[in-house]
């Protein structure tokens, strides 16, 4: 009979920052982000968006100098609590998904403009073998240096705390699950594994075909492994505009009097069940199995806001049972204690606890990578020079 082999799983959760930085390898003159997109529909819909209620409030945000005035999806929220506390006899929200349909499609197509062909093509080529190391034939490329070597961004004191650390052998199954929060394929793209740089039947009586790496007692070794990734788009994609879900985490951000039920409150119903993310992209149906059995999740390129708690959330359920540990890649040009303990109590805010409730030795299961663009790391390196490499 054969022998089930051992796992360990880590989930990635990518945010806009991958995008982002991608794009300004490239040299676009415009990236994804949201102020891009109201730059955009300003200038290619003035007559169509003239009456757009969102739209509107974020240029009285912009005007007023709140600095968070193109989060658009903020802008939903804070509209929608001020109908309710205002209690409005007239209130129709109608107008509010006419107005965020109008830029979901618009969106769409700001995307189409951004993600050409040759984009795409250039992101192809990231995946090329660069070469290969130590005598082994083993290839290196920026993705498989992502999925092999990542946890080597860690300090060496880091890596020996992570619950991981026993659990890495040879003949395991490491386990990849992507969350890309972004509706472009660019991750997609950047992270697939090829037939230039993996064969899946690499040997003839053995289903490893992956070499993990990781220091056990001070030296670094190959683990012979087998690999599976998935990935998934909880938001949506560019190419489906309906597909595309903006909005917020939960009725408690626009309804302070909300009593958990979901289904049945008729002011959830009437204000915020259309803009509810978690509600439409099923989260727990389809996603929840993947976070409940991860051992170690990583955050890269995501602005960790309340608009996403429903995930946060969960991954510090995992962290409290002391089951799981958190990375998070931290873009700043300072690498200090301050700033890696502000990114750790953000994280936990945006989960929904309060600071004077949490377990310090939550804190200590969380790990966090100060890079800039000029810092050499192994992950998510979109620039062959400055990928580091063994």
């Amino acid at each position: 009979m054969k022998v089930k082999m051992k796992e360990i799983k880590f989930v990635f959760l990518i945010g806009n920052g991958f995008d982002i930085q991608l794009l300004n390898q490239i040299g676009m003159s415009s990236t994804t982000s949201y102020q891009d997109f109201y730059n955009f529909i300003k200038w290619k819909y003035p007559k169509e968006i003239k009456d757009n209620i969102i739209v509107n409030k974020m240029k009285v945000d912009r005007e007023s100098g709140n600095g968070n005035w193109s989060d658009f999806e903020n802008s939903i929220k804070n509209l929608l609590r001020d109908e309710y506390e205002a209690n409005s006899p007239n209130f129709d929200e109608n107008k509010y998904i006419d107005a965020l349909s109008q830029l979901q499609n618009y969106f769409s197509d700001f995307l189409n403009t951004i993600i050409t062909t040759d984009v795409l093509k250039y992101v192809d080529d990231l995946g090329d073998v660069i070469d290969a190391y130590d005598n082994k034939n083993i290839k290196i490329s920026l993705p498989l240096n992502t999925l092999r070597s990542f946890l080597y961004d860690l300090k060496p004191d880091e890596r020996r705390l992570l619950k991981i650390a026993e659990k890495i052998e040879d003949h395991i199954i490491v386990d990849y699950t992507f969350f890309n929060f972004n509706y472009t394929p660019l991750l997609d793209n950047y992270i697939t594994l090829d037939k230039d740089n993996f064969d899946p039947h690499v040997h003839k009586r053995s289903d490893n075909n992956f070499h993990f790496q990781f220091a056990k007692n001070g030296s670094r070794k190959d683990y012979y492994t087998k690999i599976r990734t998935r990935i998934f788009h909880p938001h949506g994609f560019q190419h489906t505009p309906r597909s595309m879900l903006f909005g917020f985490d939960n009725p408690k951000q626009v309804i302070t009097d909300y009593k958990d039920d979901l289904y049945t409150n008729s002011k959830v119903k009437k204000y915020v069940k259309y803009f509810l993310k978690p509600y439409w992209a099923e989260n727990k149906v389809k996603y929840g199995s993947y976070l409940e059995e991860a051992d170690l999740f990583v955050v890269f390129g995501h602005s960790i806001g309340e608009s996403d708690r429903y995930w946060w959330n969960e991954i510090y359920k995992r962290l409290e049972q002391g089951t799981a540990n958190l990375i998070i890649y931290n873009y700043t040009r300072y690498d200090d204690e301050d700033s890696k303990n502000n990114v750790k109590n953000n994280f936990i805010s945006s989960a929904g606890v309060s600071l004077e409730e949490i377990d310090i030795e939550v804190l200590k299961r969380i790990f966090v990578i100060n890079f800039d663009s000029e810092k050499q790391r192994f992950a998510f390196t979109v620039d062959k020079k400055k990928m580091n490499r063994f």
